[in-house]
């Protein structure tokens, strides 16, 4: 749970724990991810194959695809894939400054496709 994570923040580290009432002999085995990778590192499963770490730059908005594969103790397997929905915020670094005054800073979003005029104020 939850099958869709949203995440807001850069470098926001992401854990998938099995948890009770998950029987003790069920392991994580290997996580995939879909698109691609370039937004998470690559996972790490621990020791105990009860959770798997990964962190997201979440750069881009985009929704990542996971597939958590996991085995138990007599060999069965099976797979669960929840969402994560990269959703980053504009950030300072990414601003604009209105008719150049120094004191009214607009966040704008670079990967929007829109490009509106800018709102001139009296």
């Amino acid at each position: 749970m939850p099958d869709v994570v949203r995440v807001v923040l850069p470098d926001t580290v992401i854990n998938y724990q099995l948890v009770a009432p998950t029987p003790a002999g069920v392991k994580i085995d290997t996580v995939t991810i879909l698109p691609d990778n370039s937004q998470l590192s690559a996972p790490s499963i621990g020791r105990s194959g009860r959770i798997a770490t990964f962190s997201d730059a979440n750069t881009t908005s985009e929704t990542l695809n996971i597939t958590l594969h996991f085995i138990d103790n007599v060999g069965v397997t099976f797979a669960v894939d929840p969402e994560i929905r990269n959703d980053p915020e504009p950030t300072f670094e990414r601003s604009t400054y209105v008719d150049g005054a120094t004191d009214l800073c607009l966040s704008v979003d670079p990967e929007e496709p829109n490009n509106p005029e800018p709102i001139k104020f009296a």
